[in-house]
């Protein structure tokens, strides 16, 4: 009927006033209430003046409900009980069902107090009802007869040439278009991009690791990772077949790394083996993106000191045993700070500043205020 009215509405044929009224109603135990008395009236006159009743007597009567109209009873001071006996007696000559009459009252349609309609309702004898009602008027377009109004002209119509005859529907120019769904950044994008703002508000700097394939030597080499190092073989990291190898490009860079491994320096003695180009030179999927920060602190050491705070937040790839929390590929957020007279502390701010924030970006989009 409402759908009927909205119509009806819509095309001004009616014109309608919304209303609304609040209105106590008696719930289905409030109906039988309201009619037999209450639970606790009934079992007081089931109690007999001379001599009382057995409990198990009204146990049986009235089932899993006895114990309610029973505590009832016995906070009014209405029965009393012998333990010894087993025996229900009165302990009033005389009770009046009060919640019985309001209930009555208020189902005859006279209204009560709201001490007594709380009263009730605490009992869940009584509940609240909204009635929305519509108060109808003839509309500007009003007619006993409704005409189907048309949206479009179609093909028939023209055939038919009566298109001139019919009624259409009149077109809302103000009105938006329909919103198209779209797609929705995964929740793990979302989690990268809230990230990448709290570091860029920082004062970082992004770095370049759109290349999911490295060679050895920037993946480890130029890390310090021994070519015996049990990470850098196949059943922890994937290897490519072809091009199985790549030329590296900074030699005079290569061999100082090959002679840090060699034979040390700057107090360290190295790892005492013969380095081999060769495996410095296999490509694989990088395993961290720790290889695009060397990449870059070669280039500044290159290019001269500066203070400089750079980020990065990619996909790397470990030959790991596929089950239900584990996956080939994760990605992995780093980040690295030059500057003099750095320290702990310095560190420990970032960090500090760095959840904060997470907490507060999260806290907001959470909220529903």
């Amino acid at each position: 009927m409402v759908g009927a009215l909205k119509s009806l509405e819509a095309t001004k044929f009616l014109s309608l006033e919304q209303k609304t009224h609040q209105a106590w109603q008696l719930t289905s135990e409030g109906q039988e209430y309201a009619t037999g008395g209450t639970l606790e009236f009934r079992i007081y006159q089931d109690v007999l003046a001379d001599g009382g009743v057995l409990k198990t007597t009204l146990e049986d009567k009235y089932g899993k409900n006895f114990s309610i109209g029973f505590a009832y009873c016995m906070k009014r001071k209405w029965l009393g009980f012998n333990k010894d006996t087993g025996r229900v007696t009165r302990s009033a000559q005389k009770v009046e069902d009060e919640h019985g009459v309001k209930l009555a009252l208020l189902q005859s349609g006279k209204e009560l107090g709201e001490t007594d309609h709380a009263e009730l309702a605490s009992r869940k004898l009584v509940e609240k009802k909204v009635l929305v009602y519509f108060v109808a008027s003839k509309g500007p377009n009003f007619s006993l007869q409704i005409k189907e109004e048309f949206a479009d002209i179609s093909a028939d119509m023209l055939k038919r040439r009566d298109f001139e005859e019919l009624q259409f529907k009149s077109f809302n120019q103000d009105s938006f278009g329909k919103e198209i769904p779209c797609g929705a950044l995964h929740p793990l994008l979302k989690v990268r991009s809230t990230f990448r703002e709290i570091l860029l508000e920082l004062g970082f700097e992004e770095m370049p690791t759109n290349n999911f394939v490295e060679n050895s030597f920037w993946n480890f080499d130029s890390l310090f990772v021994p070519q015996q190092h049990p990470a850098r073989d196949q059943q922890d990291t994937f290897f490519l077949k072809e091009p199985s190898h790549s030329e590296l490009r900074n030699q005079a860079y290569s061999e100082r790394v090959k002679e840090m491994h060699e034979i040390g320096g700057h107090g360290s003695i190295g790892w005492r083996y013969n380095y081999s180009v060769q495996e410095s030179q296999r490509n694989i999927f990088r395993t961290h993106t720790t290889c695009v920060s060397s990449k870059m602190l070669a280039k500044m050491a290159e290019e001269g000191f500066r203070d400089a705070k750079y980020f990065s937040i990619d996909r790397v790839f470990r030959n790991e045993t596929l089950d239900a929390t584990h996956l080939a590929e994760f990605h992995q957020i780093e980040g690295l700070v030059c500057g003099k007279d750095l320290g702990l502390q310095h560190l420990m701010g970032i960090i500090k500043e760095f959840f904060r924030k997470i907490g507060k970006i999260w806290l907001t989009k959470v909220s529903p205020t």
